[in-house]
């Protein structure tokens, strides 16, 4: 990683991959999953992954799947698909914001007009709508006990929210949701801020009435491309130097001290090319590539990357139940059991 002295043994090279394609996740078709039942009539109960075909794809995929519809896959590798009209969504937009719950057992949907929040229980297929006072809700992302959803106003980027679904209540956050995620299971949030006094970067530890900031062992492992994941460890696009100049880089940094757990590194990579997703395990990260749709695991502590599958489409926007997904991959055999 150019601009940074993080030692070899902390580095995972991304030319080192391995293929280990899991039969659920290996040639996801989204053309096979808009003839699937919708979810309201025949609710799936649970989703291991949610799919989105991006607005951007070639037209021969936009024109037979509706871009920014999703679809939910289940652990039985059968596909759902969402009626936009089922849930009175009257303007969908080919980037209408959702989110797979932690547990993938609801789904959340920004509907952009006249800005409303709606829960979709996947055990029946019924679902709650709420008014949020604000147009253009976007990056839904839910809280490990499915009791918040955190998302933040498209047409005011800095205005960043958490939606209480047991209320159906929004507060604003005083801190940016896009620099954020949850440390786990707890309440403890963590953020990517810059360092106070203005050297490099570092961690927010935000809990009940208080805040505790852990200056990054490397400061210059700034974030460069949303969103941030955390579990035990938090990890982040990084690019060392300016966009399309510098190698592009995956890197996980534990939150207890900021030091460096790793970094994936791609020296050919010279635009966006990693989006951290998911931690299915403490260790193991779950990311995607652009505009490929690939599906890797990076195990920070063995420093090695599987491809576990991909989209046949490319192009796609992918969320997943961490649990779920551990699950599918430990009967794979590409996790120990």
């Amino acid at each position: 990683m150019r601009g940074t002295k993080a030692p070899k043994r902390l580095r995972t090279e991304f030319a080192d991959l391995t293929q280990r394609p899991v039969d659920l996740l290996a040639d996801i078709d989204l053309h096979e999953a808009t003839f699937a039942p919708t979810v309201r009539s025949a609710p799936p109960g649970r989703a291991v992954l949610l799919a989105q075909l991006l607005a951007e794809a070639p037209d021969v995929h936009r024109s037979a799947i509706v871009a920014g519809r999703p679809f939910l896959l289940t652990s039985d590798g059968e596909w759902r698909r969402v009626d936009f009209a089922d849930y009175g969504v009257e303007q969908p937009s080919s980037e209408l914001p959702s989110a797979l719950s932690y547990d993938g057992r609801q789904l959340a949907l920004g509907d952009r007009e006249p800005g409303r929040m709606i829960i979709v229980d996947l055990a029946t297929g019924e679902a709650t709508s709420h008014r949020l006072g604000v147009r253009v809700p976007a990056g839904l992302r839910w809280s490990p006990d499915g009791g918040q959803v955190f998302w933040f106003n498209r047409l005011g980027h800095q205005d960043s929210y958490v939606f209480d679904v047991r209320t159906g209540k929004s507060e604003q956050l005083s801190y940016s949701w896009a620099s954020i995620d949850h440390l786990g299971s707890d309440d403890r949030v963590v953020e990517v801020v810059s360092a106070p006094e203005g050297e490099g970067h570092a961690l927010r530890i935000h809990t009940t009435g208080e805040s505790v900031d852990h200056l990054l062992e490397y400061p210059d492992l700034k974030l460069t491309w949303y969103p941030v994941v955390a579990d035990r460890l938090v990890a982040w696009h990084h690019r060392a130097k300016r966009y399309r100049r510098g190698p592009a880089a995956l890197v996980a940094v534990d939150p207890a001290d900021g030091s460096l757990a790793g970094a994936l590194t791609n020296p050919q990579a010279r635009t966006y090319w990693a989006r951290p997703e998911a931690w299915p395990t403490p260790h193991d990260l779950l990311f995607t590539d652009y505009p490929g749709g690939n599906l890797y695991l990076w195990s920070v502590r063995d420093r090695r990357v599987v491809r576990i599958g991909g989209f046949t489409t490319g192009y796609a926007a992918v969320d997943v139940s961490p649990p779920l997904l551990r699950r599918v991959l430990k009967q794979a055999g590409v996790l120990p059991g």
